[in-house]
This record gives structure tokens, sequence and C-alpha cells, in this order.
């Protein structure tokens, strides 16, 4: 997909406050480096995705489950080089995902370095940011999911969806200098990812969910056909046998900003039908993505308390079957 929208759309509905070109420092992500002669075997065997033949251009989203099936985090795989990878997921789990990826490891030929503080990672949005991107760091991905790895050690990667969007890692002293966008332009990213339907594993809901409840299936997150890691035979259960519950739904809500973990309510039942896994301000109010119940998705719900702030559920842009 060329990545010339003129506008801002994510999905169906247009996210404001986004300037021509503005650079978000995404603060809240944290990457995990992996390098040895046996990275890219040893996470194909650790994650949910294909990692043994993963090209220097693609990154994947995948996800890390504990041997019951529970997530442990959402994250995106880069390649930094034909023994190198780098790890990006939030800040919250990255030491979680460290301490089991190295007790797994045995003979493996892998090293896990959490990078310092002299590492960024920036999203870049807006209609005018890849020709200005591109004067600093030559050519930007023009697909969803493709990779590109400058000269000065800057790995980009172009996002899926409608929207024009970059996200940039590397050493902090390497990073272009490229327009500012400030508190805004973060808070717009964190919306965008929300009203794409992409999730992030906190510390708050580790262990909550299993990969098909925060959609991964449908964000192609799950590679099915490929072999053994932890939690996998879970996961294949809830897919071939089709016992999906919970889906996860993005949720309008007239009120405060609730944090992950917050349970959702439905009118005429006593225990919670759901759970926040990330959002964030809006305008009038918030906007999140929640694991609902999809027998109570379209009930009158409300965040916190069975009386607490209202809110209405849509289907994220990728659809869901089982909501019909």
């Amino acid at each position: 997909m060329e990545c010339t929208m003129p506008d801002e759309q994510t999905g169906n509905r247009p996210v404001h406050g986004i300037p021509p070109a503005a650079t978000a420092l995404l603060s809240t992500e944290a990457v995990l480096l992996v390098d040895g002669a046996d990275a890219h075997e040893y996470l194909h065997g650790q994650f949910s995705s294909g990692i043994a033949d993963l090209a220097a251009n693609r990154s994947v989203l995948t996800s890390y489950s504990d041997p019951r099936g529970r997530l442990l985090a959402v994250l995106r795989v880069v390649p930094r080089g034909p023994e190198s990878l780098a790890l990006v997921m939030d800040a919250g789990v990255v030491d979680t995902v460290a301490d089991q990826l190295r007790k797994y490891a045995l003979r493996a030929r892998v090293a896990f370095t959490p990078p310092a503080d002299d590492w960024q990672v920036l999203g870049l949005q807006g209609p005018q940011m890849q020709a200005i991107a591109e004067r600093h760091l030559g050519a930007l991905p023009r697909a969803g999911d493709e990779h590109a790895l400058a000269p000065a050690g800057i790995s980009s990667v172009r996002l899926p969806g409608a929207a024009a969007r970059w996200m940039l890692l590397g050493p902090r002293a390497a990073m272009p200098e490229l327009p500012p966008g400030g508190q805004a332009a973060s808070a717009a990213w964190h919306r965008q990812e929300i009203e794409a339907g992409v999730p992030r594993i906190t510390a708050a809901t580790r262990g909550e969910f299993v990969a098909q409840m925060i959609n991964l299936d449908r964000l192609e997150a799950i590679d099915f056909r490929k072999g053994c890691y932890p939690g996998q035979e879970v996961i294949a259960r809830t897919h071939y046998l089709g016992r999906i519950k919970r889906r996860m739904f993005i949720l309008d809500i007239a009120g405060d900003t609730p944090e992950p973990g917050t349970p959702v309510h439905a009118p005429g039942q006593d225990a919670a039908v759901g759970t926040i896994v990330d959002a964030q301000a809006t305008d009038t109010g918030s906007v999140a993505l929640a694991v609902l119940r999809l027998a109570a998705a379209q009930d009158g719900l409300h965040v916190g308390a069975p009386e607490g702030a209202p809110a209405v559920a849509r289907v994220p842009p990728y659809g869901l079957e089982e909501a019909g």
C-alpha cells in the first residue's frame, strides 16, 4: 500500500489533533535486543508468529505467552542484522519477557540486552512526514510491516493501516531532527493505535488474556502452521474448536480515561463482563480497547462500576466474525 493518504484516517474514523508532520516520543515503549547465531530460530520457538525466516525488510507483530496460553506481551519484531533482532513492547513488561526468554534459552547461542536510555522509539505521523523524514533517512518503507535499516542504525517500520505512520527505533544520538509533536502528538498516536484495534499488554493485564481474546488472529499475529511455542496448545485448541467467548472491541466512553485492567459492566449482570486493555483521552471523553463477552457487547455498558461512565462498543476496523 502506497503511503500517500491525504487525510489522517484510522479505520473509518478521523483522528484529530495531528499536524501536517509531527514526531511522537513513544516513551511507553521499550526495546529488547536479541543477538546471536540462534536468535531467529530461538525466537521462532517462543513467539506466535514465524521468525525463523523473517526477511530483513519485514517486521512482524507477534505475542509471547506463558505455558497456560496467557499473554505476557504483544510485541513487534524488527530485524537489525543477520544475527540481531529488536523486540518492541510496553516498557512495563520488558523485564518479564527478558527473564522468560533467558530461562528457556539453555544452550542456544543468543544474548539479550535491554537498551539503555541512549535509545529512542519515535512515531512519525502526518501527511507531510514522509517527505521530511526521507530527506534524513532515505526511502521509508511503503507497505505495511515493511522495514528498512538506515546506515546510521535507525530502523523504520511502516505500520499497517490507512494512516501513513512509521515507527523509528535506534540510538538517540543517530536520530534525525524531525518536527516535534510534544504530548499532543504522543496522545494522537496512542488514539490511532486504539482506533486501529492494535492492543498492548501492560503490567496490569499481563497473564489475563489468551491471544484470540485481543484479536491477534485477526491482526495476523498468529501463525497456526508453525511448530510448538509456549501456550501454543491452548491457542491452537481455541482456534480449531472455535471456543472464543470473548473478543476485543473499541469502546467510546463518556467519562475519564480508565486504567488498563478496569472492569466493564453491563445491565443485569452481577459480575463484570469485560476488562479495559488500553485507553486514551479524547475531546469528548475517552476511547478504549476492551475485552468483552460477546453476548454483552451490545448492551448498555458502564466502565469501572455498574453505574460508572457509560460506554458504547464498536467492532474494530478489521472486523470480528463472532460479533456479526
